[in-house]
């Protein structure tokens, strides 16, 4: 039946793309990346500032990855006072349906006053950064600046924008944090290792935005293991830990009954995600068209990671944090359901999608795909299905499919 349901068609392929391997990352060794340089035409919501800052934290912290171990480390703030929630909120963005440029436009106003450490070192700033990204609710921050303030957009493909930045001599909160009871357990318990202390967080209802930020500003784990993590990787780090641990649960349910498909888009990407009923294993297959963010040429290109029932040891250089991200929302929902399938996602860019939001929209648009009514695939042929969908007709996703490859050309023992 699933072999039925699986029958392919014959397609061209596409070749692949440094840019969108690389996202910014410098991998082709020019001094300035193209895509960034003119995402950073975009003109900036904060027109100047001097060398004092008021305003309010999300709450929010960034911890950036250039020139590590010696890193910049700061808390990002527009210049309102009073419930800056809006700012750092993937969940209500999406379910808003805020556009790019409303996304943008508030993350563009969020002033990064940081400063230059090791991340191993704790120098007074970094105790105040620790007290913001704790608090569970905005915090008004008064900040001096040894420079103006830099007329700058951060972009990049794992971590949401952010707005200008500002080397701080001085930072300090003008009123006292506002923290959880879950939250200061963890991170006064010196003795729970990072992944425990994920773990638990997580199963206290605390989305992964919090965890990531608390885990990228050195406040998890043993005490002798604790330092500065690198936003970017913290992110994807909690996807990852946060998957893994429902992997492991996931993996003890029986199998779904028959093949499912599921669909949302959002912001210009297009997600379809079907469900095997076979032994987990889990595979995200990119499609990014020509003239949207990190693609060059005429052609589309296709990315791939796959990993069976046992897990896979790399990372997944191919399609970076989205695997991740996208992992996990479609492992919330097998959990919850308490199934197991085997997972295929297949995620079309179009050139709607011009700026690089961060790996929340992939999240959260996979999650949104749940709680959309299902398409019954019972003797209908899902590639076909899929195919209808997508922009581009026939580019040859479906040859390079690991799962689909395995289930075609190999039968299961329940298929006798």
């Amino acid at each position: 039946m699933v072999q039925n349901v699986l029958a392919t068609t014959n397609t061209d392929s596409f070749g692949s793309n440094l840019c969108i391997k690389c996202r910014g990352r410098g991998f082709c060794r020019k001094p300035k990346c193209v895509y960034l340089e003119k995402m950073k035409s975009v003109e900036p919501v904060v027109k100047k500032i001097g060398k004092e800052f008021f305003g309010a934290s999300p709450p929010s912290v960034f911890v950036g990855r250039v020139g590590y171990p010696n890193v910049f480390a700061g808390t990002l703030a527009p210049m309102d006072e009073g419930d800056t929630s809006k700012y750092d909120a993937p969940m209500m963005w999406h379910k808003g349906n805020w556009d790019i440029e409303k996304v943008l436009s508030h993350r563009m106003a969020l002033v990064n006053s940081r400063t230059k450490t090791n991340v191993k070192k704790t120098p007074n700033t970094l105790d105040t950064l620790k007290e913001i990204a704790m608090s569970k609710k905005s915090v008004d921050i008064e900040a001096h600046y040894s420079k103006p303030i830099q007329q700058s957009i951060q972009f990049g493909g794992i971590a949401a924008p952010s707005g200008p930045c500002a080397t701080i001599e001085t930072l300090k909160l003008t009123e006292n944090p506002n923290t959880s009871r879950k939250i200061e357990y963890v991170v006064s318990g010196t003795d729970f290792k990072a992944n425990d202390a994920i773990q638990y967080l997580y199963r206290k209802k605390t989305d992964e935005g919090n965890i990531m930020k608390l885990l990228s500003i050195g406040i998890l784990g043993e005490k002798t293991q604790r330092k500065l993590v690198p936003t970017r990787w913290a992110i994807t780090a909690v996807d990852d830990s946060l998957g893994k641990n429902l992997i492991e649960k996931i993996k003890h349910y029986p199998t779904i009954n028959s093949p499912v498909l599921f669909r949302s888009q959002y912001l210009g990407n297009f997600f379809n995600i079907l469900l095997l009923p076979r032994a987990w294993s889990y595979e995200l297959i990119e499609m990014w068209h020509p003239q949207s963010v990190w693609t060059s040429g005429n052609n589309v290109s296709i990315g791939v990671d796959f990993e069976n029932y046992f897990g896979r040891k790399t990372y997944a250089s191919n399609t970076h944090g989205a695997y991740y991200a996208a992992r996990l929302a479609v492992l919330e929902y097998i959990e919850k359901i308490k199934k197991q399938a085997s997972i295929l996602i297949v995620r079309e860019i179009v050139p709607d999608y011009w700026a690089p939001l961060g790996v929340w929209v992939i999240r959260e648009a996979v999650r949104g795909a749940f709680e959309e009514k299902s398409i019954d695939l019972e003797n209908k042929n899902a590639i076909n299905i899929i195919e209808d969908t997508l922009v581009c007709k026939k580019s040859g996703w479906q040859d390079k499919s690991n799962i689909l490859n395995n289930i075609l050309k190999q039968k299961s023992i329940t298929d006798y």
